[in-house]
């Protein structure tokens, strides 16, 4: 985690953003690092889109039963947000 703020703090790319919003939505980064954040989601729609899913399935999920959505789902569904996130940056979105 550390390199991934060390990063943001320099050149922030759409993989690192995604790599730290589940501290973002929590409240648990550096107020600094949360502006750094939300400047880059104004300026990028991938970002943003990606901000709003992820926000969005906390909120859903979060109406069930903790016991109901395994972590290894979990696990997934984060993995394949950020690998997302990863293949469009990686090819220039």
């Amino acid at each position: 985690m550390i390199s991934i703020v060390m990063r943001l703090f320099g050149r922030r790319s759409c993989a690192d953003v995604a790599a730290v919003l589940d501290g973002y939505y929590e409240g648990s980064l550096d107020p600094q690092l949360d502006g750094i954040i939300e400047r880059h989601l104004q300026r990028c729609a991938d970002c943003a889109a990606l901000a709003r899913t992820y926000r969005e399935t906390v909120e859903l999920t979060g109406e069930l039963p903790a016991d109901e959505i395994p972590a290894s789902v979990r696990r997934r569904i984060r993995d394949a947000l950020h690998e997302r996130v990863r293949r469009k940056s990686r090819d220039g979105d």
